[in-house]
């Protein structure tokens, strides 16, 4: 119980009173879209196709509007719920919940969560809620590659949360070679049927090529647009 109270009082000190840079657009954008097609394709004026973090960012917008306590608040208890599912990512490995928690503090305090804690759109509803998708996908391999559970259900439920988390930001889509490297040669997995690694391939497959796709035949978007408008694209896409 006293994470939260940690991570509240170690960044209190560099919460933001006022909106600017990156989220000062952000704002303005979130507050000017009333459809649902506008809350869509919030961000593809820049390159970016994240509607998990738009519709998250509007539903957060309406409900906190200026109050950037109230941001601030939320953006704590996203990284709260972060260090606790990194926590149980470590006992995979630790196997002791108490070492767990202390070392998962490490990250809770870093740069990076500095970020996620004092931005209040950017931080919490796309950096920080990306984060948290990742880490649950991560947490379900484990829980794969442990063999504790159904091995083809836990291994659904982590494409589907690395699913959500490349439509909330698109650097995760790094996810899938990995899912294939876990599928076809971890010994954990040669237990699945033939049938099951087939979906599972699919599904992997489908996953990125969906992802593709939209950006391509929607939107005419590179594959991947990185920082400072840095595009990546392959020729045959």
């Amino acid at each position: 119980m006293g994470i939260p109270v940690v991570i509240y009082f170690y960044f209190l000190i560099c919460r933001t009173y006022v909106i600017n840079g990156d989220d000062l657009s952000t704002f303005i954008d979130v507050s000017n879209a009333k459809e649902n097609s506008s809350i869509l394709n919030l961000f593809t004026n820049v390159g970016k196709f994240r509607p998990v973090s738009a519709f998250v960012s509007k539903f957060i917008f309406q409900t906190f509007q200026k109050n950037l306590t109230a941001y601030y608040l939320f953006n704590v208890f996203i990284q709260t719920l972060n260090t606790f599912i990194f926590a149980f990512c470590l006992n995979f490995f630790l196997r002791s919940p108490l070492l767990s928690v202390i070392f998962s503090l490490l990250y809770a305090l870093t740069r990076f969560s500095f970020f996620i804690t004092s931005q209040p759109l950017s931080g919490g509803c796309l950096e920080g809620l990306a984060l948290t998708f990742f880490l649950l996908s991560y947490f379900f391999i484990l829980f794969t590659l442990c063999g504790k559970g159904k091995t083809y259900y836990t291994f659904l439920a982590s494409i589907l949360f690395a699913n959500l988390s490349i439509y909330t930001h698109e650097r995760y889509i790094v996810l899938y070679p990995l899912f294939f490297l876990v599928l076809f040669f971890f010994p954990t997995l040669k237990t699945l049927s033939i049938k099951h690694k087939s979906i599972l391939a699919i599904t992997i497959i489908s996953s990125v090529v969906i992802n593709v796709a939209i950006k391509k035949l929607f939107y005419s978007m590179p594959f991947f647009v990185g920082t400072g408008g840095t595009n990546i694209s392959f020729s045959f896409v």
